[in-house]
């Protein structure tokens, strides 16, 4: 896995996922996106092409603070066979609660707001056999 490096300043615009998604998948990760250390705010957007058949998927936007060796859920997208376009933001001046941090249990088009690494992926799952299924999942960090 490659990793995406974007130049430490204020504001920044990626691409955390643009895939093809055909078949059942479990337990797939993006490439992160690394140099977000300023980040203070971030916006996402999700675009999910259906296609056919299929049932569930579900995309967790994470987030790691000790450097990519655990990850964090801040954000899920969930698509249940069907077309569709979700948003959210996130940023570290409303605290979050005290958590259990994990990877692939935030629940279905929840968020986690307050905490934001240095870092962002994207993990991800379908159940069923998609026909011409995507995904694409954009962000703007800012400082």
């Amino acid at each position: 896995m490659g990793v995406k490096y974007l130049e430490d300043n204020a504001n920044q615009r990626f691409t955390l996922l643009s895939a093809a998604i055909t078949a059942a998948l479990g337990g797939k990760i993006s490439t992160p996106i690394l140099g977000l250390r300023r980040m203070k705010y971030v916006a996402l957007e999700s675009q999910f092409d259906f296609g056919s058949s299929g049932t569930t998927t579900n995309f967790w936007v994470q987030t790691s603070l000790d450097g990519g060796t655990k990850w964090i859920d801040i954000a899920n997208f969930t698509y249940s066979a069907a077309s569709g376009r979700k948003g959210t933001s996130l940023d570290t001046t409303t605290r979050a609660s005290a958590i259990t941090p994990d990877s692939g249990v935030l629940a279905n088009n929840a968020l986690l707001n307050g905490v934001l690494g240095d870092r962002l992926r994207v993990a991800y799952d379908s159940v069923g056999d998609h026909g011409g299924a995507s995904i694409v999942i954009v962000g703007v960090s800012k400082a």
